[in-house]
């Protein structure tokens, strides 16, 4: 990838994140969807360790595949 097409991505990469709201005080869940994990807090500090972290299936729930019957 080009050095000046990467330098766009992180442009709008820091302009989504810009456009974040302000989190508020009190319990937040994080799920990172790409990288399969869940990090819980139970107070957003700076350095604050988060309370879970687990891994987490993400996606549509499939329909029960049908098995034959016998005849």
């Amino acid at each position: 990838m080009p050095a000046d097409a990467r330098v766009r991505q992180i442009e709008l990469a820091l302009e989504r994140l810009r456009w974040i709201p302000a989190l508020e005080r009190g319990r937040v869940v994080f799920v990172n969807i790409p990288a399969f994990e869940l990090w819980a807090f139970d107070e957003i500090e700076p350095a604050g360790a988060s309370s879970v972290q687990m891994a987490v299936v993400s996606g549509a729930r499939c329909a029960p595949r049908r098995r034959p019957s016998p005849a």
